[in-house]
């Protein structure tokens, strides 16, 4: 990872608390949007609105527990990226890391798009990016 940036992953048992919280832990007048995410059907100008895209994130989860009964503890991926220069990025250049990031941590590797179901949110000082795995 390129040394101007720090990374900090948690894990959550609940991807629909997470991002509730991660969204109303926003500066004043700053609105989150979706900046990636694992499917590129999913464009930031018609985003889902958040219950929706908690719904579609844990779609696989839902499957596999009732293939096999049970749900990992804390199956939400939570990453908060922080750039600490004064340079400017574009949404464009913060979705070119995303993308690095979720190949290098092997949630999306390669840009294998059926690997795992990831978004990326901006906040006001970091971007969040989470996935339930």
């Amino acid at each position: 990872m390129h040394p101007s940036f720090d990374c900090h992953i948690r894990r959550s048992a609940d991807t629909a608390a997470l991002l509730t919280t991660l969204h109303a832990n926003r500066k004043e007048g700053f609105e989150p949007y979706l900046l990636a995410a694992w499917s590129p059907h999913l464009e930031a100008a018609n985003a889902p609105s958040l219950a929706h895209l908690v719904q579609l994130l844990d779609e696989p989860l839902h499957a596999r527990q009732q293939r096999t009964g049970r749900r990992p503890a804390r199956p939400a991926w939570h990453c908060s990226v922080v750039k600490d220069t004064g340079r400017v990025l574009s949404d464009e250049q913060w979705a070119a890391l995303v993308k690095d990031i979720v190949a290098a941590t092997g949630i999306e590797p390669g840009g294998d798009t059926t690997a795992c179901r990831w978004v990326a949110l901006p906040g006001a000082t970091a971007r969040w990016i989470s996935s339930p795995t």
